[in-house]
């Protein structure tokens, strides 16, 4: 019983230190180059980020969570996709905000889109539910994509 708690409690620890180790990229320049960026008009504001991301990290970990509940069988390639997902997931903060290439962050946030769908796809086999809580993770980087792309073009 106290395993699969701890399980939990390393899935959320990844995921949100993930989040946090996206920080440090962010920091160096949230305040300072973001801020003269030519932004489109759906941009939400900055306070906005790190609520949505807190939520999706913790839903992302409880979806790992899931999965490693369910019927065993082999998981490899579940875990695998999520792995690679969550790899793309925090080089795109990297590229984005410290070396400040909306170009380079652009094609990886769109093999990130094609990693989470199949991430969903690979859950669910094992569990539904698992896949479901990744649907708003999938639309929040959809909606990024639509960012990071009208970014690039507004300010070259």
């Amino acid at each position: 019983m106290h395993k699969k708690w701890f399980i939990l409690a390393l899935c959320l620890a990844l995921c949100l230190g993930i989040g946090i180790l996206e920080g440090v990229a962010t920091h160096t320049s949230v305040h300072t180059w973001y801020t003269t960026l030519i932004k489109p008009s759906t941009t939400p504001p900055a306070w906005v980020f790190p609520i949505v991301w807190s939520i999706l990290y913790t839903l992302m970990a409880i979806s790992l969570w899931l999965v490693w509940l369910s019927p065993p069988d082999d998981k490899t390639y579940a875990y695998t996709l999520f792995f690679v997902q969550l790899f793309l997931n925090f080089l795109w903060s990297w590229l984005f905000f410290y070396f400040r290439s909306p170009q380079l962050a652009l094609i990886d946030i769109s093999f990130l889109w094609v990693f989470i769908i199949a991430t969903m796809m690979s859950f669910y086999r094992h569990s539904p539910l698992a896949a479901g809580l990744l649907v708003p993770y999938f639309l929040w980087v959809s909606y990024a994509i639509h960012l990071n792309f009208l970014i690039w073009l507004k300010n070259p």
